[in-house]
């Protein structure tokens, strides 16, 4: 994502340092299942000693793992399937659900049966939960947990219904217990109630300028009486912000710098778009305050082309003679962006320059305070 190398190399080690967090928050909690819900890797084609490493992670986890492929893994079948790879490098304890149907998990200790819907195919028209649809539950297990991965009416941008897309409905019509989902990156709900049996962790790790969250993930109890406590817990490391900022004067500027002072920025990604206008020397001095904020952040990237250079009047005095065509036109300019009668001068004498002389050819910069000023004056510019 246009990161420096040791940027990007440094992200992609966080996301094993943060599945290592997350197995040792559950160990210290005494879960008794992990539960990763799809897209544990972001490709099929992951090395072998990354899908060897992860699985060595999960390993560590002292209960049992469930993991399911998503549509980002999803299962693609020997010899090519990484799920082999890492379900003999995870040994007994960890369940890679690559069917879907139903898995008991009395071997594991826990008197539950998991209903797995793993992807078989990155896009998908319709959701991986119809063979269900004549499943009957053995009544005499207690708990009846479901798994699915793809996007959610109302949660998710899939305009196109390409990622297994599922309605509450197509979920609760089964009366599972609970459902344990993935492909949002956003955690869901946003505040858990009794009567929430849906749950879309998030993603642990930020992976972009369009996560804004810290990374989340769950911990539930279920109790005897089938009720659900949710807490949600923080477990990225790396932050991503993106921010609009309007600048003006050299105050703004200083605000802007010290905006980053503290170490915390250290582990965050920044992206800023700025716009507003200054004056020569400010101008100059952005791209200073820009290399410091750089300093001071993990990483930095910029937009500084809506940022627009003031029309001063001294600066005007040196660079024009008094009382030229260009120095009064430009200190009528100056003094201020709305000056109608400049405004009305340059649309005069433009359609006059094209009327008389039809190849004459006026030309003037964008990146300007007036909105659209080399379009023609009858479609609004000058």
């Amino acid at each position: 994502r246009n990161h420096t190398t040791d940027v990007s190399k440094r992200l992609s080690e966080t996301r094993f340092e943060t599945l290592k967090r997350m197995v040792d928050l559950a160990n210290t909690e005494r879960c008794q299942l992990f539960v990763v819900g799809g897209d544990m890797f972001d490709t099929t084609q992951v090395p072998k000693k990354s899908v060897i490493a992860a699985a060595r992670i999960l390993s560590e986890f002292e209960g049992s793992c469930l993991v399911l492929p998503g549509n980002h893994d999803f299962v693609t079948g020997p010899p090519d399937d990484n799920w082999v790879v890492f379900q003999e490098a995870c040994g007994d304890r960890v369940l890679v659900l690559t069917e879907r149907r139903a898995y008991p998990l009395s071997s594991f200790g826990i008197d539950a049966i998991a209903y797995a819907a793993p992807c078989q195919n990155k896009h998908s028209k319709n959701h991986a939960l119809a063979w269900l649809d004549d499943f009957e539950k053995d009544s005499s297990t207690k708990f009846h947990i479901g798994l699915a991965h793809g996007s959610f009416e109302g949660l998710s941008p899939d305009v196109e219904g390409d990622y297994y897309p599922m309605k509450r409905g197509d979920l609760e019509k089964h009366d599972l217990d609970l459902w344990l989902m993935g492909h949002i990156h956003k955690q869901f709900p946003e505040i858990a109630g009794d009567a929430n049996r849906i749950f879309y962790p998030g993603t642990p790790e930020p992976d972009g300028f369009d996560c804004f969250h810290e990374g989340k993930a769950w911990i539930l109890d279920i109790q005897a009486n089938k009720r659900i406590l949710a807490r949600s817990v923080s477990t990225g490391q790396f932050r991503f912000t993106h921010l609009v900022v309007k600048l003006e004067s050299r105050a703004d500027l200083e605000t802007l710098d010290n905006r980053f002072d503290e170490t915390s920025f250290k582990q965050t990604l920044i992206k800023l778009s700025l716009d507003g206008s200054l004056s020569k020397d400010d101008h100059t001095q952005l791209g200073v305050i820009l290399e410091s904020i750089r300093s001071k952040v993990l990483f930095l990237k910029y937009d500084s082309t809506q940022v627009r250079l003031k029309l001063d009047p001294r600066d005007i005095d040196d660079e024009f003679t008094s009382q030229s065509f260009p120095h009064q036109l430009l200190t009528k300019l100056s003094q201020g962006n709305e000056n109608l009668e400049a405004v009305s001068f340059l649309k005069e004498f433009n359609e006059a320059c094209y009327s008389h002389f039809p190849d004459t050819q006026t030309i003037a910069e964008e990146s300007t305070s007036f909105t659209g000023v080399s379009r023609p004056v009858f479609l609004g510019g000058l």
